[in-house]
């Protein structure tokens, strides 16, 4: 297996660790190829709601930077649901073809049903349908356990933006504090994160990433600051993760556990449309749709 100081040597001698025109070729293939700008488009075609972008109260931070931290759950709740799982379930691997994503593989979806209608609703539910512009719906959903391994051990934490469709989210809510492990998740915000696309470095070979913003700043020239949150038990952090730069920060002790959603735009409700099969699964399926014409299949809708 290739290193990760042995990928950078051969990212840098292929030309290709620092590349201006990646991140355009990124959104071309799944904003354009794929189809999710179009898709997207049609989303926001079919949402009537009188209440959009109305509700009283400080505008998110997310149309600004990319990033907001949130109240999720009540810390009791959070609490109850890893008791739950470790009762319930055995840990094991929960992405296809990868040792790095360890946590817990739930089985029966009236369980998954009822923890994300914990999740999403109220004013989580307004951020999301607010930033689509239409209704939404869960791609996938994970619960995760980090422990304090090599800062290294999987490419979560170092530095990058997720290739998908530029509009998706993630909503990552810590089921226990940071008090209780230490680690969190830091990120650059998205002004910060095109000046590095436009250096050329975000976007490249999986293996290649780094955990040390030191080198970043270095191969770039860059001077970058990173927010590196306190988070509470039942804490979310809503961000877009193809536009800002983040990483998740290992634990130094104990256990990090925490639920992450991937969300995309939907002509339904998420409950509507998770009932129709919509939500994949990352230890069988791939990461993303070949096109989206696949997912409004599965809703039993007409192709774009």
């Amino acid at each position: 297996m290739i290193n990760s100081l042995l990928a950078r040597w051969l990212s840098r001698s292929a030309g290709r660790e620092l590349a201006p025109t990646r991140a355009k070729e990124v959104a071309e293939e799944y904003d354009i190829n794929r189809g999710f700008a179009a898709y997207h488009e049609r989303c926001r075609s079919l949402f009537d709601s009188p209440n959009l972008a109305t509700v009283a109260g400080p505008p998110s931070s997310i149309t600004q930077n990319g990033v907001e931290i949130l109240p999720v759950l009540k810390p009791a709740r959070a609490a109850e649901i890893i008791g739950l799982l470790e009762k319930r379930y055995a840990r094991t691997n929960i992405k296809k073809d990868s040792s790095d994503l360890v946590g817990w593989d739930i089985t029966h979806p009236e369980l998954i049903d009822d923890i994300l209608g914990n999740v999403l609703q109220g004013n989580i539910d307004r951020r999301i349908t607010d930033y689509f512009g239409c209704s939404y719906l869960v791609h996938w959903a994970t619960f995760t356990v980090a422990s304090s391994a090599a800062p290294e051990a999987t490419v979560s934490f170092n530095w990058h933006c997720d290739k998908g469709p530029t509009a998706h989210l993630k909503l990552m809510v810590y089921l226990n504090s940071n008090a209780e492990h230490d680690g969190t998740t830091a990120f650059l915000d998205r002004d910060q994160t095109d000046r590095l696309k436009d250096k050329g470095y975000v976007f490249g070979w999986t293996k290649a990433r780094v955990s040390d913003l030191a080198y970043i700043e270095k191969r770039t020239g860059l001077k970058l600051l990173p927010v590196q949150p306190h988070m509470n038990a039942g804490d979310g952090i809503l961000f877009e993760p193809s536009r800002v730069m983040h990483k998740g920060v290992n634990p130094t002790y104990g256990e990090r556990c925490v639920l992450t959603l991937c969300l995309l735009p939907s002509p339904m409700g998420w409950r509507e449309a998770m009932a129709l099969g919509t939500r994949s699964d990352l230890a069988t399926d791939p990461n993303w749709h070949g096109h989206t014409n696949e997912l409004l299949s599965k809703m039993r809708l007409p192709p774009t």
